[in-house]
């Protein structure tokens, strides 16, 4: 039997009978490396049941014990991430029973602590990893000035907390605890400890970071030009470049990497396509050593290369190094799909823009076909707050591909693509109806009528369900955009049955939605408005006119209580009631209707004419029209 078969059936004994633990705990006692050894083979195949089996087991051990076997376990996937986070909080219940306060201890705790906290935010779980976080800067404060050792504990856990804060979206408060990290380090680092001079640069790295998110493009500048050149130095100090440890080149790519992001976002091209190269050049060299530990971060310098290329209209080359990174990450997410997976699919999608830019329209397909793959096999636990990269590649593929142009094996893989997310999630499912819905409008817009329309009604089937559940999010205002939008699309076709009938389905969702929050009613009153100027193409004025009184009556409410926001929507929903009613031959009421239009749009046109004018000149023009004698 492998070792792999062998520790799985000790630990599922154990499962079933308490008793039975001993044997794993021999077999993980005798040879802890082997057991790690066996879990790096396993990635993809470990049983999630057996983790507390593990945690169970490592809590027994001495600390140091401990912390050497949880530092071994792999991280490539989320299985063995979950068992990592298991193994960890063992660790950490180990020193808490304990309660020592000693150097040693401190040491462990330090340690032990953030890699808590980093366990916590690979996946995905920054809430516990803040609190986490705040919990050790609790501790390590108050010792701070007590010595070097605690000074750098702190520092760390600073350290810790932004990336926790980073993850969570909170990006300022992240940017303040990078900020303090590095003055405390960088305090460290000017007795020469060389260690700490290179925990100041990665930390000034997260700190660039999350100065771009934050929109603090000088500063992410700043930051990282000052961790490139601690790289440098160390490297300088180090007897050769065959000898420099290989951690210390990666990171100095690293921060050539982040370096390059930054001078993109302050439009230095030139510069950030140097630094670029750069780093693909040293993790290139790296890699050869130790493929499985560097090829993911060689691939995603060739990404951020073959970005500062687009940037320089390097098209070709931008294309040529996409390819050679999306090739590494497929192979890689094949490997280990739960870790390369998301990036795969990025990439691909980068790669699709890339072709498309040089005209190669065919290998743009079937690489936003391969994006969609990827993406679509991601775990759908956490519900995406908008268009997922899922979504998204279906969205490129079905924008480049036109419906008659498929053939049945491109039908057939496109049916697979909406039933794959179909499948998922309702909030998944929420995310491809809205990603139908945006695909059918900008096929529309592109002359792709018929094709626009099979997508909208697919949207409308997979959103009426939904629709009429308790809880079913935005799928009421969903539903009603894909009924309005399959009217939009058919609009100057002879009037069939099913126009009838859709309207008359869309009139009656609206109703119910008019009278939800006060989101819902804005968002009804911009459908009702559509809906009727939809409706006036076919025989349906009655229909028509009742939409256009209805979103009247809701903006009415809505200006009343935010005049800014509704009263030009209203001004817009008024000249549409005044259409529909000269269309019905009830004149005087559309004057009335054109007039309050008109003198409710007046002051917004005087003030922001840019935004407003056209739309005046319009009304007042179709008030002149109704008003000039017959």
């Amino acid at each position: 039997m492998d070792p792999l078969s062998a520790l799985t059936v000790l630990a599922r004994l154990g499962e079933r009978c308490p008793n039975n633990l001993v044997y794993l705990a021999q077999a993980l006692e005798g040879r802890p490396h082997l057991f790690a050894d066996c879990l790096a083979v396993a990635e993809g195949g470990w049983p999630r049941e057996l983790d507390s089996t593990v945690a169970r087991i490592v809590s027994g051990w001495p600390s140091a014990q401990a912390c050497a076997f949880h530092n071994r376990l792999p991280e490539h996937t989320t299985s063995l991430r979950e068992t990592g986070l298991a193994v960890t909080a063992a660790c950490w219940q180990i020193l808490e029973a304990r309660g020592d306060t000693t150097p040693d201890s401190d040491r462990f705790r330090a340690e032990i602590g953030n890699n808590l906290v980093a366990r916590l935010s690979e996946l995905g779980r920054y809430d516990a990893a803040v609190e986490r976080a705040a919990g050790l800067i609790d501790y390590f404060r108050p010792r701070a000035d007590s010595s070097r050792e605690q000074t750098h504990y702190l520092a760390r856990s600073l350290s810790s907390q932004g990336m926790a804060l980073g993850g969570a979206g909170l990006v300022q408060e992240a940017v303040t605890a990078y900020h303090e990290a590095a003055g405390l380090l960088r305090r460290l680092a000017d007795q020469a400890d060389s260690d700490t001079d290179l925990d100041l640069g990665l930390v000034l790295n997260n700190l660039a970071g999350q100065c771009l998110a934050a929109g603090q493009t000088d500063a992410a500048v700043t930051a990282v030009l000052e961790s490139v050149a601690i790289h440098r130095r160390y490297r300088d100090r180090a007897p050769g470049p065959e000898r420099e440890p290989r951690r210390n080149r990666a990171n100095l790519a690293a921060a050539l990497g982040a370096l390059a992001n930054a001078l993109v976002a302050d439009g230095q091209f030139a510069a950030a396509y140097e630094a670029a190269q750069e780093a693909a050049a040293i993790l290139a060299v790296v890699k050869e050593d130790r493929p499985a530990r560097f090829t993911d971060q060689w691939a995603m310098a060739l990404v951020n290369l073959a970005m500062t290329e687009q940037r320089l209209d390097h098209l070709d080359d931008a294309v040529a190094h996409l390819r050679t990174a999306a090739g590494e990450y497929q192979r890689m997410a094949d490997a280990y799909p739960d870790a390369f997976l998301a990036d795969c699919a990025k990439v691909h999608r980068n790669l699709v823009i890339g072709l498309l830019r040089l005209g190669d329209r065919h290998e743009a397909l079937n690489a936003a076909a391969t994006a969609f793959d990827c993406a679509a096999h991601l775990s759908p636990r956490e519900p995406p707050p908008a268009v997922g990269p899922a979504e998204e590649a279906l969205s490129l593929y079905l924008q480049l591909e036109p419906y008659k142009h498929l053939g049945r094996t491109g039908l057939q893989r496109l049916d697979t693509m909406v039933a794959t997310l179909l499948g998922r999630t309702a909030a998944r499912r929420l995310v491809l109806i809205d990603t139908l819905i945006k695909t059918g409008r900008a096929l529309k817009e592109a002359d792709r009528a018929q094709e626009a329309l099979v997508l909208i009604r697919a949207a409308a089937d997979a959103a009426r369900p939904l629709a009429d559940q308790a809880e079913g999010g935005d799928a009421p205002t969903l539903l009603c955009s894909a009924l309005v939008q399959c009217l939009s699309i058919q609009t100057g076709s002879p009037q069939p049955e099913a126009v009838r009938e859709i309207a008359e389905q869309a009139l009656h969702r609206l109703e119910i939605l008019a009278r939800g929050d006060e989101g819902d009613r804005a968002n009804a009153s911009l459908l009702l408005n559509n809906l009727a100027n939809a409706l006036s193409w076919f025989d349906l004025p009655e229909q028509a006119g009742s939409a256009a009184r209805l979103a009247v009556g809701l903006l009415r409410d809505l200006a009343d209580q935010d005049r800014e926001r509704f009263e030009p929507q209203l001004a817009v929903a008024l000249n549409t009631l005044a259409r529909r009613r000269q269309a019905l031959g009830l004149t005087n009421e559309a004057l009335t209707s054109a007039r309050e239009s008109c003198s409710r749009l007046a002051p917004f046109a005087q003030a922001s004419p840019d935004r407003y004018g056209d739309w005046m000149a319009e009304m007042a023009d179709f008030e002149r029209r109704l008003a000039a004698p017959k």
